[in-house]
């Protein structure tokens, strides 16, 4: 059995697309507090999440105001390590 531990601090985790698959997997992330960004090209669906609401329905308005360590866009460029 390998155990694999990781400081939360160390890492972020980049989920690209935020549909039926993406969205709930970069909550669930965020749920246990590691930093992700979600990135998605529609700038659309980047404008709703951040306001609160999923279009696709697969998440609630609620869940994704109660994670606040998943940052939303749809610039490439914000992907890339500081």
């Amino acid at each position: 059995m390998c155990d694999i531990f990781l400081n939360k601090e160390q890492y972020k985790i980049a989920v690209i697309g935020l549909g039926y698959v993406g969205l709930p997997l970069a909550l669930e992330f965020g749920k246990n507090n590691f930093d992700v960004i979600g990135y998605d090209i529609d700038l659309d669906r980047i404008t709703g999440l951040k306001s609160g609401y999923d279009f696709t329905n697969e998440v609630s308005g609620e869940d994704l105001n109660k994670v606040d360590t998943v940052y939303y866009t749809s610039k490439e460029e914000n992907l890339r390590a500081p």
